[in-house]
């Protein structure tokens, strides 16, 4: 009975440290999830406002480019009329 009862108990310490440790991976992992999550976040929200940026010089670009091509236009037209 002796026997039993100290092959009971082993196996329970067993199995509580199977557990403390399956809780300690899943919670390392969790968290190792939960911070590339939040950087992930942190890279679109900063990629979204250097999109944002590109755009709008983008559109300064596109707006200059089409004033130069009528100021060419308009030079053309003058020096084939003179």
């Amino acid at each position: 009975m002796k026997d039993d009862l100290s092959e009971s108990l082993f196996l329970i310490q067993f199995f509580i440290g199977v557990v403390a440790f399956t809780t300690l991976v899943l919670t390392t992992v969790t968290n190792e999830r939960n911070q590339s999550q939040a950087e992930v976040y942190k890279l679109n929200f900063s990629l979204a406002r250097k999109v944002k940026e590109v755009e709008r010089l983008n559109k300064i670009m596109v707006g200059a480019i089409k004033e130069t091509r009528v100021e060419k236009i308009k030079a053309n037209a003058k020096n084939s009329l003179s």
